[in-house]
């Protein structure tokens, strides 16, 4: 070709040729910018190369059918040359056979290309050999491509060719509609790149696909549409892999990754994930967007996977088998398959999720799971044997219906563990830092090692199924859900820092068969707060501690509440209710502060427990009663129950307040009550104790002044108002802040009052000649009061003795409210015998509502009969009564005086009282000139005296015995040396002591007078 550029030229050929280069350049040019498609027809010429040359020029072609170099239409034939494209060009058929293409311009095929043994080579990379879409392209021996770009359209036939990209420059395009179909001897290799964006697959065409069966080793290979599909047998190496659409597919053949495969989208393919592989190696594969990888298996050695942020994963019958390293981000695996690592998986790079979806099975092998930031989530089940180490700030979220940590597994960082769905069974070692929240579903730790401690533990719709120990060191929120244990041996225990906030308004927090130990803080911030205990719960509320209830209940069907710290109910209005199968014992502080605290079960205080009511109510279980065996009870309000203090101190009111009982009240000898009396009026003045039922009133009672109050004479404070008061107790000792006023008592109620003044009267007459006349003692106040008033009485003798002259008689009189005197009357014995005045003493004690201002009164015995003097010869007392008395050398006939008692025709029977003694039969008295009694008579005489047989009415004699009355004991003694003689009807006795007579038979304790009428 000439390539004389001298403008001044002017020859017709040149001007021929220059029009014809210009014309095919315009063609080529608008062929490759506008990708003109040329109507598959036969081309007008066929130009042959008969030598190596530029392409524009005539002299190196041959061309039959009129053109004299190729055309746009026209059939190229190089065979054996090298033609350099000096200009764009586009033609219609092409055949190379050990020949070369070189040059910086643009060559396409627009029908067909036949490629045998031929380069193709550009000066830059911008050269272009393109084919047109659809046309068969068939490659046989070796096509090298070199420094040039090739946008291939058609349908590639390699039939044990060998393409070879020869230059990192080369990038080989199958582009829509194309395809490549390179059989088992093929080889395609180089150091350049193969894009495949082939479109969607054509199942009639073929088009879309490319398929190679033969050896592949190119460094870069890009798949952007279509199918590029690998069914050698063999392995293939990819150095590097661009994914962002269409389809990897392997075909019975292990592709192993070299360096880096980019994957932003489309699909890696298989047949059989037990069969054929996508190994990584020590590789790394990138995967962002959204990637499938469908029926495939998935292996990495030392290699690393990262996903990119928001990258889903979709799984199809897929498997992940790594023994490298896994980086994931926001994003999920997806579909169906299988997960399992050798190495470490690790969840970074934002604060999103990842989640592993039900049906990816994920199980967590070597190195375990390392989740940094954001939350990876685990939806299905699988058996996990290494470590999960959660970073602080991130979560790892387990809600598989079947998640197993073998006993080589453990939970360890300082990030949140979160179940919420399905069963989660950690056998290894709990030894998490950070948060654990159980949201729905199980987490058992039963099988751990030794204690699980938690640092802040979150139960709200789940269950937790603990080992023998769990601990709290710093918070726990139980809103809903089940806490389980196998035992009370089994405990959850919130330590002394840390605090538990339970309660909500959908679920109840649950314990159920475990023992619940607080050393810390138990509230209920919430509007509704439900604790359940069920199957022998124990909740323990320790010293030091402190249980905050507001409006809810603790629940549940069999358990125990134990106070050994501070259980405070709060939240005014509301209540708080224990159910009436769960058993609370009180041993430290229980204080309400408004609303009702219901307990619906058993409730016990012992020693040093402390139950306060501020304008609170303390509602006790139906059918059941509260103890209060120790410690102090307190406070304003309403209790509903039945209240027995056994040995508490009851106190009314904080400072002064009222406290009602709507029940039974019983104070126990050991139990206290303290009331404060500060002014008037009861409840803002005084204490007052309420109670709708009986009291029983015993044990300790302390009245204490406050204020420096000091109550008027007519001041009555009412300070217990009950339905009953039980009269045979009362408080003992009491305790009162008051010397003017004392509590007093009627059928209802005590009332601290100013005590009436009690005064006993005296009381005389005469005795009369038989019969027993009473002497009224009168008992008076020096002022009525609206109570009643009681005091004991009984009787000592004087100079009159007991039975001789008066009864003795004993027992309680009372004084009505508002009356000022009763009486209580002691029964004197009249007679005949003629004797002095005599008296005795009628006494008061024991005053009830009421101080004793004289406690004694005299009972007078006057005389109204004539002395009979009889002398030592004896005399007739009365009718058929003989008495004979003879005295030693000094006595006289006037020093005794005989007085008989109690006439009748038989011997008359008295009351008990008496003990068993029926009457005197008479008595001797020693009586000096002035007729005064002489006690101190001491001289022995013989008295002897008769009887009839109708006086002993019947009874054998020999029964019969005289005793003398013992004023020292009180009793009767026999005087056994008395002689009965039957015969005479007579006694006879040697005395030194005059006394009180009287026979008695041999029946016990029945005395028989021998007095006649």
């Amino acid at each position: 070709m000439n390539t004389n550029s001298d403008p001044q030229l002017s020859r017709p050929i040149y001007v021929s040729r220059l029009f014809a280069r210009l014309l095919i350049s315009v063609c080529v040019v608008i062929t490759a910018l506008l990708l003109v498609q040329t109507p598959a027809f036969a081309g007008t010429s066929t130009c042959t190369a008969t030598k190596d040359g530029n392409f524009s020029d005539p002299q190196i072609w041959m061309c039959v059918g009129g053109d004299t170099y190729p055309n746009i239409d026209d059939n190229v034939v190089i065979d054996g040359k090298t033609v350099t494209m000096d200009v764009g060009a586009n033609v219609y058929e092409l055949t190379l056979n050990n020949a070369t293409i070189k040059g910086g311009n643009t060559l396409n095929v627009s029908i067909k290309a036949n490629i045998s043994n031929s380069t193709v080579r550009g000066d830059t990379t911008d050269a272009i050999f393109s084919v047109s879409l659809g046309i068969p392209v068939t490659v046989n021996g070796t096509w090298i491509i070199d420094n040039r770009v090739v946008n291939m359209g058609g349908h590639v036939t390699c039939n044990g060719c060998t393409i070879q990209l020869a230059t990192e420059s080369v990038r080989y395009t199958f582009s829509n509609g194309s395809k490549l179909a390179a059989d088992s001897s093929s080889n395609v290799y180089g150091t350049g790149s193969l894009v495949f964006d082939m479109g969607g697959f054509n199942s009639t065409s073929g088009a879309g696909q490319a398929t190679i069966s033969g050896s592949f080793n190119v460094p870069s290979v890009k798949i952007r549409s279509g199918i590029v599909s690998f069914a050698s047998g063999n392995t293939i190496d990819l150095n590097e892999v661009e994914l962002s659409g269409g389809v990897l597919e392997n075909k019975g053949t292990l592709i192993r990754l070299i360096n880096v495969m980019d994957a932003s989208g489309g699909t890696v393919r298989g047949n059989s994930k037990d069969e054929q592989a996508l190994a990584v190696g020590s590789a790394t594969l990138n995967l962002s967007g959204g990637v499938t990888f469908s029926k495939i298996k998935v292996t990495c050695v030392g290699g690393e996977i990262n996903l990119a942020q928001n990258t889903t994963v979709l799984m199809d019958a897929a498997e992940f088998d790594l023994i490298c390293n896994m980086k994931l981000n926001d994003g999920s695996f997806d579909g169906t398959g299988f997960v399992q690592s050798a190495a470490v998986i690790q969840k970074a790079g934002g604060k999103g999720s990842f989640r592993v979806r039900q049906g990816v099975k994920y199980e967590s092998r070597g190195l375990g799971t390392d989740v940094v930031s954001g939350t990876l989530q685990i939806e299905s089940s699988g058996t996990q044997y290494s470590v999960f180490n959660i970073g602080d700030g991130a979560t790892l979220e387990l809600k598989g219906a079947e998640i197993t940590l073998t006993s080589d597994a453990s939970v360890q960082g300082f990030g949140t563990l979160k179940v919420t769905g399905g069963k989660t069974r950690v056998e290894g070692k709990y030894l998490l830092e950070g948060p654990t929240e159980v949201l729905g579903g199980v987490l058992d730790l039963s099988g751990t090692e030794g204690a699980t401690t938690f640092k802040k533990l979150t139960i709200n719709g789940g269950e937790l199924r603990g080992s023998d120990d769990l601990k709290v060191t710093e918070e726990m929120i139980f809103v809903g859900g089940l806490l389980a244990g196998e035992g009370i041996s089994q405990t959850l225990t919130i330590d002394s820092s840390a605090k538990l906030k339970y309660g909500g308004t959908t679920a109840d927090a649950a314990i159920r068969n475990r023992k619940f130990t607080n050393k810390g803080e138990v509230s209920c911030p919430f509007s509704l707060c439900s604790l359940l205990l069920s199957d022998g719960a124990w909740f323990e509320n320790m010293e030091k501690a402190t249980f905050i209830a507001g409006n809810g209940r603790i629940g549940g069907n069999n358990g125990d509440l134990w106070n050994s710290g501070l259980f405070t109910k709060t939240a005014t209005n509301s209540t708080f209710q224990i159910s009436q199968l769960i058993t609370f014992t009180n041993e430290a502080e229980v204080s309400v502060n408004g609303g009702t605290l219901g307990i619906g079960g058993g409730f016990k205080q012992e020693a040093n427990g402390l139950l306060i009511l501020r304008n609170a109510n303390l509602q006790g279980p139906n059918n059941k009663e509260l103890f209060f065996n120790g410690g102090q009870l307190g406070g304003s309000g309403e209790i509903v129950g039945d209240l027995y203090n056994n040995a508490a101190l009851l106190y009314v009111g904080i400072d002064i307040g009222t406290l009602r009982i709507r029940g039974d009240y019983q104070q126990g000898p050991e139990g206290k009550l303290k009331m404060q009396v500060g002014g008037k009026t009861p409840g803002t003045e005084h204490d007052q104790l309420l109670i709708d039922g009986t009291a029983i009133l015993s044990g300790t009672l302390t009245v204490q002044a406050e204020n420096g109050y000091s109550p008027a004479t007519n001041d009555a404070l009412i300070l217990i108002d009950a339905g009953g008061i039980d009269p045979t107790q009362r408080f003992a000792p009491v305790t009162n802040g008051f010397t003017s006023h004392q509590p007093a008592y009627d059928q209802r109620r005590m009332v601290l009052l100013a005590f009436p003044k009690i005064t006993l009267s005296d009381s005389a007459g005469f005795e009369g000649a038989y019969g027993t006349p009473n002497w009224n003692f009168r008992v008076s106040l020096d002022r009525a009061v609206t109570v009643p008033v009681r005091v004991d009485f009984a009787v000592t003798p004087g100079t009159a003795t007991v039975i001789s002259d008066f009864l003795n008689i004993s027992g309680t009189v009372t004084i009505q409210p508002n009356s000022q005197e009763s009486f209580f009357q002691i029964p004197v014995i009249g007679d005949t015998v003629v004797e002095p005045d005599e008296t005795f003493s009628a006494n008061i004690s024991n005053p009830i509502n009421g101080v004793i201002e004289r406690a004694q009164g005299t009972g007078l015995i006057r005389n109204d009969d004539a002395q009979a003097q009889i002398g030592s010869g004896g005399g007739q007392l009365s009718s058929n009564f003989g008495l004979a008395m003879s005295f030693p050398p000094g006595a006289t006939a006037t020093d005794l005086t005989v007085s008989g008692y109690l006439t009748g025709t038989a011997p008359t029977l008295l009351a008990a009282s008496f003990d068993g003694v029926v009457a005197v039969a008479f008595e001797i008295l020693a009586v000096d000139g002035d007729d005064n009694r002489v006690d101190s008579f001491s001289q022995p005489f013989d008295l002897n005296f008769t009887y009839e047989d109708a006086q002993i009415a019947g009874i054998n004699e020999a029964d019969l015995v005289l005793s003398i009355w013992d004023a020292a004991t009180q009793q009767w003694v026999d005087l056994t040396e008395a002689v009965f003689d039957a015969s005479s009807n007579s006694v006879s006795v040697s005395l030194t002591t005059p006394g009180l007579f009287a026979i008695r038979a041999g029946l016990p304790n029945k005395i028989y007078l021998p007095l006649v009428s």
